[in-house]
């Protein structure tokens, strides 16, 4: 079966991707989180996620670098759990985004 590499971006607590994490892991093994974005390092999402063991980074400002990151990591799918910056949906996004 085909797995689903997700990146969420997050801007908050966390508490978004981690109930997603949780869900996924327990009813969609095949999808997972392959990497979290975190708007900023004063997030409490940063110290909220960390037990989950996915990889944390902190979110280039510009966007061309935020951009350029998730491309990278060639994602299925862009959650924006609580993100609360504009986010550019250039054309290789084109219906990733959630």
């Amino acid at each position: 079966m085909k797995q689903t590499k997700l990146i969420v971006l997050v801007g908050g607590g966390g508490r978004s991707a981690a109930n997603l994490h949780k869900k996924l892991k327990k009813n969609n093994p095949e999808i997972y989180i392959d990497l979290i974005l975190a708007s900023n390092s004063k997030i409490k999402a940063i110290k909220n996620l960390k037990p989950l063991g996915i990889p944390i980074e902190i979110a280039p400002q510009e966007q061309a670098l935020l951009i350029n990151r998730i491309k990278k990591s060639n994602p299925d799918f862009i959650i924006l759990a609580g993100w609360i910056t504009l986010f550019p949906i250039s054309r290789d996004f084109k219906g990733k985004v959630i």
